[in-house]
């Protein structure tokens, strides 16, 4: 079964660039989700506010219409507020909910009996909530606000105010968040590869003193000038090349002078066995001569007997 390379394969600097770098994608990505998140609240809410603010204004212009049953002005207010950036539909809806006046002809005498509208009828505040009628291109708000005077309920106001404002602000936020978190990316990334290599370089000389030290070269390496735990490594790891230097040096110094001592006592025993060799050559003729004169007169006599006349 293939496996994966594991990680302890992979140089420190690149360990240190994965890391910080994973960590820079995780806070920038949960960054700009809870930018994204905020933002569209924000602007919901906003708009939610703005929506309310015209339902209101027509509320509070159509009393006189309603109450003098004016419904050429009615329209007028109802067209009016149809110009506001957002607005999708205007309706004014009588205390049962029954459509007075609409943008949209077509909806004139129609009862609206949906959960949101019958709560917007028992109640004396203004509210909003997602509405039934949206399309799924274009979510909408429903926004309603009462229309009263002197505690009287003449009916209610009906507004349909789009989210698409929310959802292009949204993906506006989102494009200049994704452009800036790139922008940071790479500087990011470049600071983030600047940093690995200043904190790991002096480890890696390091390393290469090391596996140059089984061939006698324990060379200092840089970056002991600096305060951090690395500049403290580097510190010791130069106080220890200078101390096995010097340890080297002196081992090198003994074995020379031990090997100019061995080479004299070389000298020396070989003059020695060659002292020997002439004093045994010497004593080996010494002793053959001596031999030579001790048998020559036993032969003579030897012979002389032999042959004597008088044998």
């Amino acid at each position: 079964m293939t496996r994966w390379p594991r990680g302890a394969n992979l140089r420190l600097r690149t360990k240190l660039t994965l890391l910080i770098g994973g960590l820079m994608l995780v806070l920038g990505v949960a960054s700009g989700l809870f930018a994204t998140y905020r933002a569209r609240a924000t602007l919901e809410t906003e708009l939610a506010k703005l929506g309310l603010a015209i339902a209101g204004d027509l509320a509070l212009f159509s009393v006189k219409p309603l109450l003098a049953n004016d419904l050429a002005t009615l329209r007028r207010f109802v067209n009016h507020s149809m110009t506001q950036e957002y607005v999708r539909y205007v309706a004014v809806l009588d205390p049962q909910g029954t459509v007075v006046m609409h943008s949209d002809v077509d909806e004139l005498g129609q009862r609206r009996d949906d959960p949101l509208t019958r709560t917007a009828l028992a109640s004396d505040e203004p509210i909003h909530g997602t509405s039934p009628r949206a399309r799924e291109d274009e979510p909408l708000y429903d926004i309603y606000c009462p229309i009263t005077v002197a505690g009287a309920r003449l009916g209610t106001v009906a507004l349909g105010y789009s989210r698409a404002a929310a959802r292009a602000e949204i993906a506006r936020a989102r494009r200049d968040i994704v452009g800036i978190w790139l922008l940071v990316a790479g500087l990011g990334g470049m600071l983030v590869f600047l940093l690995s290599s200043y904190i790991s370089s002096p480890i890696t000389r390091i390393a290469a003193a090391m596996e140059s030290a089984p061939d006698g070269e324990v060379r200092a390496v840089t970056g002991a000038d600096r305060t951090d735990e690395i500049g403290l490594l580097a510190a010791s790891f130069n106080k220890m090349a200078k101390d096995l230097s010097r340890h080297r040096k002196h081992l090198n110094e003994l074995v020379e002078a031990r090997t100019a001592a061995l080479r004299d006592a070389n000298v020396r025993l070989e003059d020695e066995i060659a002292e020997r060799r002439k004093v045994e050559e010497a004593l080996r003729r010494s002793r053959a001569v001596s031999y030579t004169h001790l048998t020559l007169p036993t032969n003579r006599v030897a012979c002389r007997s032999r042959w004597s006349p008088y044998h």
